[in-house]
């Protein structure tokens, strides 16, 4: 029941063109995989190794999509470039291994969370209640970064 596939099936059944139907399916898509829009033409056929990329580590979370494969792959193509990871094997293990490897120098709960943190690089990742990976980026906004330090501040005390 893949999205961009009915799109297109209907799209041509209909009498579109081929500029419609591309449009068509990019909006598809762009639903189908919350926001990654015509990522998602190159990488719907990837579901399969993404879910195979899960089998490892700790997994991830499902997120706002209701899909661990599909918000990983949002979480990838928005935070990929920040670790130079050119798959989602790679932005996955690196993100596993920020745990593993104790690259972190900070740690706290928020609700069921567990946050880990590198003051000197600016990276986080964030488990879930379930220990899987909710999120892994490098923190570039200024309020976040205030309320990080806020959060060190009182750890240290």
């Amino acid at each position: 029941d893949h999205p961009v596939a009915t799109g297109v099936v209907v799209g041509i059944g209909s009498g579109a063109v081929a500029y419609g139907v591309t449009a068509g399916a990019t909006a598809l898509s762009s639903q189908y995989l919350g926001g990654l829009g015509t990522g998602c033409l190159a990488l719907c056929n990837q579901m399969e190794k993404v879910n195979k990329v899960l089998e490892s580590g700790r997994g991830w979370s499902q997120g706002n999509v209701s899909d661990s494969a599909k918000n990983l792959l949002t979480h990838f193509s928005d935070h990929a470039k920040e670790f130079n990871a050119k798959t989602v094997q790679e932005y996955y293990n690196q993100a596993n291994r920020f745990i593993d490897s104790k690259l972190y120098n900070y740690s706290w709960k928020e609700g069921v969370d567990k946050v880990f943190y590198n003051s000197e690089t600016k990276v986080i990742n964030i488990l879930n209640g379930s220990n899987q990976i909710k999120s892994f980026y490098r923190v570039t906004d200024l309020g976040k970064l205030q309320h990080i330090n806020n959060i060190i501040d009182k750890l240290i005390k």
